[in-house]
C-alpha cells in the first residue's frame, strides 16, 4: 500500500501534462538551474557577463512558477490516483508494447496467406488499448488538465 502512494502519483504524473506543459516545465527546470550554476560561479569569485547577472535577478519569479507548477501537478496526480491505490487494477500480464503500436505491416495477400497461423497474435488483430494506462485517464480523474498561468 505504502508503495503505491508513491509510486502512483508519480506515474500518474508523468501522464497529467500535455507535450506543451512539460516543454514549459522543462524550460523552467533549466533556467533554474542556468542561475544556481550562475550563482555558484559569480560567488567563487568568477566574472559574469551583464546578461548572466540580470539573469540571476529575474530567476526567482521562473523558481516560484517551478514550485507552482509542481504543487499543482503532485495535487492532481494524488487525486486521479487515489481510487487506485486503494483498489490497484491486475497486474500486467503483457509487457509488450500497447497493441495499437504493435500492427505488423504486410500486405493483404500475405495476410489472407498465414491468417490461420496469425489469428490469436496481437499485432494482426485489433485489440484495445487497455483504459487504465492512457493519459486521457489520468486527466479526467484529476479533474482535466493542469491549468498553467
Amino acid at each position: 500500500h505504502e508503495l503505491r502512494q508513491r509510486f502512483y502519483p508519480k506515474l500518474a504524473s508523468q501522464r497529467i501534462l500535455t507535450s506543451s506543459q512539460k516543454k514549459r516545465r522543462k524550460e523552467l527546470t533549466v533556467r533554474v538551474k542556468t542561475v544556481e550554476n550562475y550563482t555558484k560561479r559569480r560567488d567563487g569569485g568568477e566574472f559574469l557577463q551583464k546578461e548572466q547577472l540580470e539573469k540571476i535577478d529575474k530567476w526567482q519569479s521562473a523558481k516560484e512558477q517551478l514550485r507552482e507548477l509542481d504543487e499543482k501537478l503532485e495535487i492532481k496526480a494524488r487525486q486521479s490516483v487515489d481510487e487506485l491505490v486503494n483498489n490497484p487494477p491486475l497486474p500486467l500480464n503483457d509487457m509488450r508494447r500497447a497493441d495499437e503500436h504493435r500492427t505488423c505491416f504486410v500486405g493483404k495477400g500475405t495476410k489472407a496467406k498465414h491468417s490461420e497461423d496469425w489469428k490469436d497474435m496481437p499485432a494482426t488483430t485489433n485489440f484495445d488499448t487497455m483504459e487504465v494506462n492512457t493519459s486521457a485517464f489520468f486527466r479526467e480523474r484529476g479533474g482535466g488538465t493542469l491549468k498553467m498561468d
